[in-house]
């Protein structure tokens, strides 16, 4: 990698591996099960065109539009914050496929701790935490209700089966 991620998403890369989830505003590329990132970094450079283009203009995809929408969603490493988060940006996939230009459509929070706080599901909840909730989907035959707690210590626990729904600390250096 070119940079560091943001701390709080570090935080999430290193503790934690999962499928790719919609978060509704975008959605979270995979961080699929392995002993190292190797495999996030696949999902981040895999798209054509895209890392090449990219890395050198200080952005670091780490989302994309939610649902059908593949503009990349970003770290602004260039504008990065002594806390060491980064603006989120939202790039237009299209300019960078058809004319080979980066175009900014939209910052989608000035920091990664502020876009998680925006998606966060409980108004009102201490802004140093992030909501994660893991819901299992049974599969066909199995429809006994469970549960499933993956805590942020020890090595990084898989929940590719998942969707997030769970409690991990942020640490906020800023006010």
């Amino acid at each position: 990698m070119p940079a560091r991620f943001p701390p709080l998403y570090e935080r999430l890369v290193l503790t934690y591996r999962w499928a790719e989830v919609d978060l509704q505003s975008y959605t979270l590329l995979a961080n699929p099960p392995g002993p190292d990132l190797s495999r996030l970094l696949d999902q981040i450079s895999k798209a054509p065109g895209l890392w090449e283009s990219l890395i050198p203009a200080g952005y670091i995809q780490f989302g994309k539009g939610p649902d059908k929408d593949y503009d990349p969603v970003c770290f602004n490493i260039k504008r990065r914050k002594k806390n060491g988060d980064c603006p989120i940006v939202k790039i237009d996939y299209e300019e960078i496929l058809c004319n080979g230009r980066i175009k900014v459509v939209a910052e989608l929070a000035p920091s990664f701790e502020d876009l998680v706080a925006a998606n966060n599901p409980r108004s009102g909840e201490n802004p140093k935490q992030i909501r994660i909730v893991l819901v299992h989907e049974p599969t066909i035959g199995n429809t006994r209700p469970t549960h499933h707690t993956s805590l942020p210590f020890s090595l990084p626990q898989s929940c590719s089966a998942w969707q997030f729904f769970g409690v991990i600390r942020a640490s906020r250096s800023s006010s």
